[in-house]
């Protein structure tokens, strides 16, 4: 579209932020988000390339050539089910097409009713120590084994991240991809890099030579923690009837716990800085009843993202199912 590649980024840009904010673009953007099967179209499989993260993001990158759009929620990722595999669970398996990456959320050992207390005494302490100890068989080893196999998934979580730094850095800097949201594990706030002695990647400088921000802000509802990793769908919707003020409770001890790791509201408008937008999870919401939305899902949205909305945060939403009979309440 445009001979200057500098210029097609901010012309996606711009006609991404037209869309978002009721104006007619140029051209309506186009979205395109991509999982496993870019593996297949480069006639590989992640069993293949794995094990190096530069083969791993030239063959997964290899559609890019070929399909043209303007932005995109990841850059590219695969769950690191090596890591899992690794610490002896199968929580996430590779596909007997060994490309696609499942989740076994069926296979969980989701918390129990008893074990809401230890949720509502210590959420910290619940979610960081005591779930993944009794999820993850390399803890049931001995000390030094533990640590071995540990050691081992760290290395291949590692590879991961690396991987999905290239593939953020072929799509952006090759291909002028919007990243809706960030795409690399590495980048942190300003006020972090105070810290920091390595050298900025090349991802790092090419979003701030953009006039991005190295940031974004996220909505992660405490009824989503539930649902997504400790409850479990079946037994959410059955506390919502059954064991609603244990619901509370907890919910009420997740959001302490994360409300006091959530950004200050900044003193800066996002108008000159648009990118990344504002995101969330919408997971549970969806299937919520009008009343169990507002309590459980949209109040503490509007809590934490209103006012940045309101100084000019664009917010992107990756919802999951049957969501337009939700649109009203964001009107």
């Amino acid at each position: 579209m445009n001979e200057n590649s500098m210029d097609l980024f901010q012309w996606r840009a711009g006609n991404i932020l037209d869309a978002a904010s009721f104006r007619e673009p140029e051209k309506v953007p186009v979205g395109f988000d991509y999982l496993n099967w870019p593996y297949g179209y480069a006639g590989v499989t992640l069993e293949d390339v794995i094990g190096d993260p530069q083969k791993n993001a030239e063959a997964y990158c290899r559609f890019m050539d070929d399909i043209e759009f303007d932005f995109t929620m990841n850059a590219g990722f695969y769950e690191p089910y090596d890591a899992y595999q690794a610490l002896g669970t199968d929580a996430y398996v590779l596909h007997e097409d060994k490309c696609t990456v499942q989740h076994k959320q069926a296979g969980h050992r989701f918390m129990t009713d008893e074990e809401y207390e230890i949720l509502i005494g210590n959420f910290k302490y619940f979610s960081q120590e005591y779930i993944p100890k009794t999820r993850i068989p390399a803890f049931d080893q001995s000390r030094s084994e533990a640590y071995r196999q540990l050691r081992e998934a760290a290395k291949c979580a590692d590879r991961c991240a690396r991987f999905s730094e290239l593939v953020a850095e072929t799509a952006i800097c090759q291909h002028r991809i919007i990243p809706l949201r960030i795409p690399l594990n590495g980048l942190r706030p300003a006020g972090d890099r105070a810290d920091r002695t390595q050298e900025k990647s090349i991802l790092e400088l090419e979003l701030e030579a953009r006039g991005m921000r190295n940031y974004t802000s996220m909505y992660y509802s405490p009824i989503d923690h539930l649902f997504d990793k400790y409850r479990g769908m079946e037994r959410v919707f059955l506390d919502l009837y059954d064991n609603m003020e244990l619901l509370d409770t907890a919910c009420a001890a997740i959001r302490e716990f994360t409300n006091a790791s959530t950004p200050p509201i900044p003193t800066h408008e996002f108008l000159e800085k648009p990118f990344p937008l504002g995101a969330t999870t919408y997971h549970i919401a969806p299937y919520l009843n009008p009343e169990h939305y507002d309590k459980y899902w949209f109040q503490g949205f509007r809590e934490q993202m209103l006012p940045l909305a309101e100084k000019g945060l664009k917010i992107h939403i990756k919802r999951e199912g049957s969501f337009l009979h939700t649109i009203e309440r964001f009107k």
